[in-house]
């Protein structure tokens, strides 16, 4: 019998230290590309580095979908498609798919299959792979917060966090059109930095905008996805210091405004948008803390009007008194 090579590893860093890791079978590749940050390459080069300066956490991805048991008992959370099941410092993963995933995190190592030829099982590891990845950044003292990340001319990363459709990423596009920079418009992965700052690293993807934005007209909430590392060339940088929390929302007949937020306010929408906090009893209570550190950072209600769509000018002199005074 002839035996084949296994194919090539390929590797990539999930974090900018190289603390997480993302490996996948080269046939496998396709499990995670559409799931992969635009700033990061699949490398086999990276598998040879790695051995010498392994991650503190890792996920694996592969095709072996019959190699793991289907998870037993009832769901201690749901996250779109995935069912998470704890015991014993496991998570294990479930889908309505053939895609499954386990989480050992006293290890710190995710492994999760799927077929990569089909799509629901694609969808599905992508959805278990922002799961896994936000356990083990817990595992980390780090937490990843579906949020936008925008950074301010003197260098600071302003959170805007929200629901779908709160205006995250338009708000994220027009000030990229004021000469604003960015670290990530879906993903953020929160650090300490210092005795009471917090540093925000960006995993970017492709922005979702109205498909009226380029003509700065709305269409109503149709959609059309651009690539903001493409269009605006030079504006992404991995990383900035928070110096504050927008809290964004439409509402589209009245003008553009900000209004109060309390750190309570701000606290709650954080977790809102790191619903796997408390997936993990023992990585929770740094995580939450980290988040009530985010949240005492200056902050405000960013009410998004006709009049600021796509209209730097307009929404940077809304935002100059926060800028400025770190107040409204």
């Amino acid at each position: 019998m002839t035996r084949h090579p296994p194919p090539p590893l390929l590797r990539t860093a999930l974090t900018a230290d190289g603390a997480l890791s993302l490996a996948v079978p080269a046939d496998a590749r396709r499990l995670v590309d559409g799931w992969l940050p635009h700033h990061l390459a699949l490398s086999d080069a990276a598998e040879r580095l790695a051995a010498d300066r392994p991650a503190a956490a890792s996920i694996v991805a592969h095709g072996d979908v019959h190699e793991m048991p289907v998870a037993a008992g009832d769901a201690a959370a749901t996250f779109g498609p995935v069912a998470v099941r704890a015991s014993s410092g496991r998570l294990a993963l479930d889908t309505a798919t053939t895609a499954r995933g386990d989480v050992d995190l006293a290890a710190r190592r995710a492994t999760l299959v799927g077929d990569p030829a089909a799509p629901d099982d694609v969808a599905a590891v992508h959805a278990m792979l922002t799961v896994a990845a936000a356990a083990l950044l817990g595992r980390l003292a780090r937490a990843l917060v579906h949020a936008a990340a925008v950074v301010d001319p003197e260098g600071r990363a302003w959170l805007l966090v929200g629901d779908t459709h709160a205006g995250k990423s338009t708000t994220c596009a027009t000030l990229l059109e004021a000469g604003w920079r960015y670290t990530s418009d879906d993903h953020v992965v929160l650090s300490a930095d210092g005795d009471a700052g917090v540093r925000a690293e960006g995993w970017p993807r492709v922005l979702h905008l109205d498909r009226g934005w380029t003509d700065g007209r709305p269409a109503g909430g149709e959609r059309a996805a651009v690539d903001a590392l493409a269009r605006w060339p030079g504006r992404w940088q991995p990383a900035a210091p928070v110096g504050g929390v927008l809290l964004p929302s439409v509402d589209a007949d009245a003008p553009t405004r900000l209004g109060p937020a309390s750190p309570a306010e701000r606290l709650a929408m954080l977790v809102r948008q790191a619903p796997w906090l408390f997936v993990d009893a023992t990585a929770a209570p740094a995580m939450l803390a980290l988040l009530q550190r985010t949240a005492l950072l200056p902050g405000a209600a960013l009410r998004l009007g006709r009049d600021t769509f796509r209209r730097p000018d307009r929404l940077q002199a809304v935002l100059a008194p926060l800028l400025r005074d770190g107040a409204v």
